[in-house]
């Protein structure tokens, strides 16, 4: 081999070389423009990607939003409740609407319990308010009354009295119950006001209190007496040993069956037993019932 020959096979191979060098230049960089296109189109990818899913997230912040349009329409209403309640807007600040809500819903509902409680309370003011009243005749079954359960129907103390009740005293540290009796008698109606007035006498330092009046009952002249003072209590009838109870009260009705005849109802005792039962007594009087 000479080295002519030598010389052109390595130009030839250099130049074999270079042109594949060039093809495989011209190879990579559409290649890499490729690449370039593919990682764009991935990031392109990628970003919608993520734009779709911000996207998304937009999508649950409008449904945050619409939820917290709930909360405020729930916080509308419960404004209206509060409206109604209180006679005002007053309203709550807006973090706190559903909060605010559900409290002010429950206040009502408690303010409707309360109502319905207030109610039942009336109720039962009424029915602890009522006496059991027991009904009962005098002047052979001619006077038809009612009295309070609580009063107790005892013997007589004599034959002159028709019917008697011992009515319980109002304190524990009085010595004795009231005492009421019921009797017929004649004589007049001022003459007996005047002896029981002479019953009594004026404390010491003090004076007999007293109060008289008139009342229809069953179209009948019914006398009202009311006197307060020391009572002179006699054990064995007018001519018997009396005996000083201080603080008493009397209260009395006469009803007027004829122009000589009358019923006697009186009712003594220490005074705040006789206060306690007034109303009672008085309700029972106006309660008589008379057969001609």
């Amino acid at each position: 081999m000479n080295y002519q020959n030598v010389f052109t096979f390595l130009v030839a191979a250099i130049l074999c070389i270079s042109l594949i060098t060039g093809c495989e230049d011209s190879t990579t960089e559409p290649g890499n423009s490729g690449t370039s296109t593919e990682a764009g189109h991935d990031q392109d990818g990628d970003h919608s990607h993520e734009e779709g899913g911000h996207d998304h997230a937009d999508g649950d912040a409008g449904h945050d939003e619409s939820s917290h349009d709930d909360e405020d329409g729930d916080a509308g209403h419960d404004e209206s409740g509060h409206d109604q309640e209180d006679g005002d807007s007053g309203h709550d600040e807006a973090g706190h609407d559903g909060e605010h809500g559900d409290e002010d819903h429950g206040h009502e509902d408690g303010d409707g319990d309360q109502s319905h409680d207030e109610g039942a309370g009336d109720t039962e003011g009424v029915s602890d308010a009522e006496v059991e009243l027991n009904e009962f005749t005098v002047f052979d079954g001619k006077i038809r009354m009612s009295a309070p359960g609580s009063w107790e129907d005892v013997e007589p103390a004599n034959n002159i009295i028709e019917a008697e009740f011992k009515v319980p005293r109002a304190n524990e540290e009085d010595a004795n119950d009231g005492r009421m009796t019921f009797m017929a008698a004649g004589g007049g109606v001022q003459p007996n006001i005047d002896r029981w007035f002479g019953q009594f006498k004026a404390p010491e330092g003090g004076a007999i209190a007293s109060d008289q009046s008139e009342i229809m009952v069953a179209e009948r002249t019914v006398h009202i007496v009311d006197i307060s003072g020391t009572f002179m209590e006699s054990a064995g009838g007018p001519m018997g040993p009396k005996t000083d109870r201080e603080k008493y009260r009397m209260l009395a009705a006469i009803i007027e069956l004829s122009e000589s005849t009358g019923y006697f109802i009186k009712f003594y005792g220490p005074a705040a037993t006789v206060a306690a039962n007034e109303e009672s007594f008085m309700q029972m009087v106006q309660s008589a019932a008379i057969e001609e």
